[in-house]
C-alpha cells in the first residue's frame, strides 16, 4: 500500500486475497483506461493543478 500515489492494492498475505465471491480478491478490477485515468490525475496532482 501507498496512499501517497493512491495505491491500495492488497499486500501480500492480506486476508481478503481469494475471498471475492467469484473467488477472486475483494477490492476493484482496474481496466487499462481507468489506470490511464489515475495516471493522469497523479501528474496533474503532482504538479498542483488539482487536488485531492
Amino acid at each position: 500500500m501507498d496512499p501517497k500515489n493512491l495505491d491500495y492494492r492488497l499486500r501480500p498475505g492480506s486476508p481478503c486475497i481469494g475471498k471475492a465471491s467469484d473467488g477472486g480478491d475483494i477490492g476493484v478490477r482496474w481496466t487499462p483506461e481507468m489506470l490511464e485515468l489515475l495516471r493522469v490525475a497523479q501528474e496533474l496532482r503532482r504538479r498542483g493543478l488539482i487536488t485531492f
